[in-house]
């Protein structure tokens, strides 16, 4: 894409009335998008990587906080182990599914007691006399 007055002219000549040598500038564009593109490239590189340095810190610090609370809290049944690699056992629990609903029953029972007076009273009040 030479000038119209560097037709038939080698690069790097300069013609009569002209101070600029032709060809002068050609390698401009291939420099430009060579560094834009290396630009673009380190620019994602960047994002990718804080990204996913920023999820596994945070995934990390979810699983340590997870970590404190041990199997029991998930599966009532579970074994949990210590810190000392033994298993640990609640002496309470046997592990097996009807021991966890009995002893949820009487909490329920509980909280249904402190609630029902509170139930029907409204129930009560909103009589029309």
């Amino acid at each position: 894409c030479d000038p119209p007055h560097c037709i038939g002219y080698e690069d790097g000549q300069i013609r009569e009335g002209f101070e600029i040598p032709c060809g002068r500038g050609r390698d401009g564009a291939v420099t430009f998008y060579s560094v834009y593109f290396l630009a673009l490239l380190l620019g994602t590189l960047i994002v990718i990587v804080t990204s996913l340095g920023v999820i596994y810190r945070d995934v990390s610090n979810q699983e340590k906080r997870m970590a404190r609370y041990g199997a029991g809290s998930f599966n009532p049944g579970a074994t949990q182990n210590t810190t000392d690699g033994t298993v640990a056992m609640d002496a309470n629990r046997s592990g097996g599914l009807s021991s966890n609903i009995s002893s949820v029953i009487p909490s329920v029972r509980r909280t249904f007691r402190r609630l029902s007076p509170s139930i029907s009273n409204r129930e009560h009040s909103n009589s029309r006399g």
